[in-house]
């Protein structure tokens, strides 16, 4: 299928800082179970280990994929080979694997030891402990996909990224609002963003 789909999610003059609620129209139910499956490909690749390179990955997640289409023959959850190498050598559960499978963050356990007194100092005042600690029955698939096909133009102001075979978009200011964050958190967050989203791997 050589498609580009997305859903924009609209922002609209006045919205509140926090949303209470959204439009859910375009969501749907899946019954099916969502595990971790190398990709199935049918397009002959250079099979790179962005597990084993940071600066490869650092020099992929600057380029553009949405700016093509879609790559035919890669696996259907993935827009290009990029992702689909990135979800296989650096995602996939591994010995070796960097991916750190903490689904959030026990701050009160953290406070008595000495050794993260700096991080959760730094985590208060970009205002993130809330969203950190937030706990949830995360689906691990959809994190790896979200993990493996974010890209975020910074030209645009816009995230974009992958679930399920679909591409998804949405502007940075209604992201963190859906995260919880408001105007005066903008500086703040836009820093931090550059720093988590630009290292994730």
């Amino acid at each position: 299928m050589n498609q580009r789909i997305g859903y924009t999610i609209p922002i609209m003059h006045g919205t509140r800082n926090h949303l209470m609620e959204f439009d859910d129209s375009y969501m749907r139910d899946n019954e099916d179970e969502f595990v971790l499956t190398e990709p199935h490909n049918n397009v002959r690749h250079v099979v790179v280990d962005y597990g084993r390179s940071w600066k490869a990955t650092g020099d992929a997640r600057v380029i553009d994929p949405y700016a093509a289409d879609k790559l035919l023959g890669v696996d259907y959850r993935f827009w290009n080979v990029f992702h689909s190498n990135f979800y296989a050598t650096a995602i996939m559960t591994k010995p070796r694997g960097k991916i750190c499978k903490m689904q959030y963050v026990d701050f009160n356990e953290l406070e008595d030891r000495n050794e993260f007194a700096t991080a959760i100092r730094t985590c208060d005042r970009f205002q993130l402990t809330d969203i950190m600690s937030f706990r949830y029955d995360w689906n691990r698939e959809i994190l790896a996909q979200f993990h493996a096909t974010y890209f975020w133009n910074k030209d645009e102001d816009e995230i974009h990224w992958m679930t399920d075979g679909r591409h998804y978009r949405i502007d940075f200011v209604t992201f963190c609002r859906i995260l919880g964050f408001r105007q005066i958190h903008r500086s703040s967050v836009g820093s931090m963003m550059c720093v988590v989203l630009n290292h994730m791997r």
